[in-house]
């Protein structure tokens, strides 16, 4: 605080000189001037932060986010002086947003200048006694993920004759993954091994085999080891397909012209026929969701596709056009399913492969004619690819995969002998 000079003391000073009251008098007047341009300051100062303070409003400074602080110059560490405001920037340490995301915050400081600096014009100045600075938060842009480009895992089983090639009904099960590498086989019994069909566990394989004269269905360990026989009889079955749960197996039984869907237990008990009709029906697939089954029936001319509920009730016709629509599988996402076509030739291969809603709308061809003869496909356990055989760069089939809108094909096997039926692990 100020303190005035003793005026009576002044005054009743007998040796004071005109020139000395004088002096006194422009002493008082400078004084006096000091006070008064130090409490304008000093309001206009309090009216300053009072004014800021409601436009930014009351925040906490430790609150995460980009911070911009007013700060008066002369509160900076090792000022020498007042000088112009600056602009300065500090890291704080990372906080949780409000929406629990951690942000990395950037503080930006405005620094104001002290008393005796000359501010702009018509801009109210803090003064030098201003403490905490007030801040105001700035919205961190929001960042727009990209899914990665996930690259295939698990492993693909498949069927071939390259053990004895001048026999395509000589099959073996192989095994190899999705970048090519890692090729085993699994069965070498003599005559037909094919169809395979995980469980979803990933432990043990469904799968067709003429070991005992006529095609059963059978499974086995994924290494190949303790095979067992789950069905029987003068009739064949195939076609086996696990449901999502792993407690039930679907399959095709009866010869071709009168096969049936049927559904077993793992191991071969609690047999149940699901379709009974005057067309053959085969190559069963559950939905992802277990609670419908897509097939290929046969009536008349051309196999067609249909699908019906679990227990075989509303069997419903999917496909009708004057060609085969076979091997339907469902995608994961349960909407959409595959297969391919054969046209009237002679050769049960030819064919291109297909991609369409569940109720057979929306249908997008994936290959084409120049690209050879394609078919069995088989979508990736997280849908971003299928797998299928094609004969497309040789004269022998081999496994491909696409991705569901038919591009980036890649080869997976490269051998002598044909190369079928892929079928990729959970």
């Amino acid at each position: 605080m100020l303190s005035l000079p003793n005026e009576a003391a002044e005054e009743d000073a007998d040796d004071l000189s005109l020139s000395g009251r004088r002096r006194g008098l422009a002493r008082r007047f400078v004084v006096g001037a000091v006070v008064v341009v130090g409490m304008s300051l000093t309001l206009a100062a309090l009216s300053f932060t009072s004014g800021l303070d409601g436009l930014l409003g009351s925040r906490n400074p430790q609150t995460s986010g980009t911070k911009v602080a007013v700060v008066p110059t002369s509160q900076r560490p090792g000022a020498d002086g007042p000088t112009a405001g600056v602009i300065t920037t500090s890291t704080r340490p990372a906080a949780e947003s409000p929406t629990g995301r951690p942000t990395g915050a950037t503080a930006v400081s405005i620094e104001t200048p002290g008393i005796g600096s000359t501010p702009p014009t018509g801009t109210p100045q803090p003064t030098a006694s201003s403490s905490t600075p007030t801040t105001l938060p700035i919205a961190t842009p929001r960042v727009t993920a990209t899914a990665p480009d996930v690259r295939p895992t698990g492993r693909i089983l498949f069927s071939s004759n390259r053990r004895n090639e001048s026999s395509s009904d000589e099959r073996d099960i192989y095994l190899v993954r999705p970048n090519g590498s890692g090729l085993e086989r699994l069965t070498a019994e003599f005559g037909y091994d094919g169809q395979p069909s995980w469980a979803p566990t990933g432990q043990r394989i469904a799968f067709v085999s003429e070991r005992t004269s006529v095609r059963q269905v059978w499974v086995m360990d994924t290494d190949g080891g303790h095979p067992e026989q789950l069905t029987e009889g003068a009739d064949p079955s195939n076609n086996p397909d696990w449901a999502p749960g792993g407690t039930v197996i679907a399959y095709a039984h009866g010869s071709d012209d009168d096969a049936e869907i049927w559904t077993m237990s793992p191991d071969g008990s609690n047999r149940q026929r699901l379709t009974r009709n005057d067309r053959a029906d085969a190559a069963p697939a559950w939905s992802p969701a277990g609670d419908k089954i897509i097939f290929m029936g046969k009536q008349g001319r051309h196999w067609q596709i249909y699908l019906m509920n679990a227990d075989g009730s509303d069997v419903r016709q999917i496909t009708s056009d004057p060609s085969h629509h076979r091997y339907p599988r469902f995608l994961p996402d349960g909407r959409r399913i595959v297969y391919n076509t054969l046209t009237d030739s002679d050769d049960p291969e030819v064919g291109q492969i297909y991609i369409a809603n569940e109720d057979g709308t929306r249908i997008r061809q994936l290959t084409t004619q120049s690209q050879g003869r394609n078919g069995r496909p088989f979508p990736s356990p997280d849908g971003r690819y299928i797998a299928f055989n094609s004969d497309r760069r040789s004269d022998n089939f081999e496994i491909y995969m696409m991705r569901p809108d038919g591009s980036e094909p890649r080869r997976l096997t490269f051998k002598v002998g044909n190369d079928f039926e892929p079928a990729w692990s959970p």
